[in-house]
């Protein structure tokens, strides 16, 4: 009468066992694959953060139309008047100019500077960079 129980013990315990091992397996499986997904949509969601600011750090502006703008008044007054190049009154308009020139990309380059970084302060706090 032992023996028969201790086979019944034996055979209950093994199949506790087997659906305890395979939950166990099963769970981790689903967990794993949880990990992979979470992983992969973190990996995305960096990706689309960082494709977004690169796209928005290499915008276009108008720094390079005020150039031209320039050079081409510069160039239109040397093909009308050269003669005019050698006055030093021409020269101190013509600097001041370069100057006007000057502060005006320094303050175009400036605007873009804080918005690049209140652009990168959002994105930091945005908690996809920890």
């Amino acid at each position: 009468a032992v023996k028969k129980l201790e086979r019944r013990v034996k055979h209950s315990c093994m199949e506790r066992w087997d659906e305890l091992s395979s939950a166990y397996t099963d769970g981790m499986r689903a967990v794993m694959a949880w990990q992979r997904r979470q992983r992969q949509e973190v990996a995305r969601g960096f990706a689309a953060v960082q494709q977004n600011f690169v796209q928005f750090v290499s915008r276009e502006d108008d720094r390079q139309d005020a150039v031209d703008a320039f050079v081409k008044t510069f160039n239109d007054f040397v093909d009308e008047f050269p003669d005019m190049l050698c006055q030093d009154s021409t020269k101190e308009e013509l600097h001041l100019k370069a100057d006007d020139l000057a502060v005006t990309l320094t303050e175009k380059t400036e605007a873009r500077r804080v918005a690049g970084l209140q652009r990168h302060a959002a994105i930091v706090e945005s908690g996809w960079l920890e």
